[in-house]
Parts: C-alpha cells; sequence; structure tokens
C-alpha cells in the first residue's frame, strides 16, 4: 500500500519537477504459509520526480523505516 499525494513544482523547460511523500507498508517472505499482513514493516519519505513529456520519469525515492534509512534511484 502506498500513498503519494504529488507537488508539482513548474520550471522553464520540457521538465516539470515533484515532490511527493509518501507512506509505505509492506512485508517479504520466503514461504508462501506465512500470513502476509504479519509483522508489516512501515516506512516514510520524500520522492523526487523529474518528468520529461511525453514519457520519461527520473525519480529518487528517499526513506526510512525501523531498519534505518534507504535510498531508491531510476528511471522510468
Amino acid at each position: 500500500m502506498r500513498s503519494t499525494p504529488a507537488i508539482s513544482l513548474p520550471l522553464e523547460g520540457s521538465v516539470a519537477n515533484q515532490v511527493a511523500p509518501f507512506f509505505d507498508t509492506g512485508r517479504v517472505f520466503s514461504r508462501g504459509a506465512t500470513f502476509p499482513i504479519d509483522k508489516l514493516h512501515n516506512v516514510i519519505g520524500v520522492g523526487f520526480r523529474g518528468i520529461a513529456q511525453p514519457c520519461a520519469v527520473g525519480y529518487v525515492d528517499i526513506g526510512y523505516g525501523s531498519e534505518g534509512a534507504a535510498v531508491f534511484t531510476g528511471i522510468d
């Protein structure tokens, strides 16, 4: 489950920028018999997006949870 209300920051040029705060919860488990919503892990953070129209998005997500901070980047 992920909640991401995005805030657009219009800048000049063909790239739109967004700041998207998020809350994420989930669990990774190795056996199918494990109850999927038992002992969920919660993460809160902020994502930064650069959107080049019509179809390229670069992102940096910075989150913090019970296991510390993590950063994810990519281009979709």
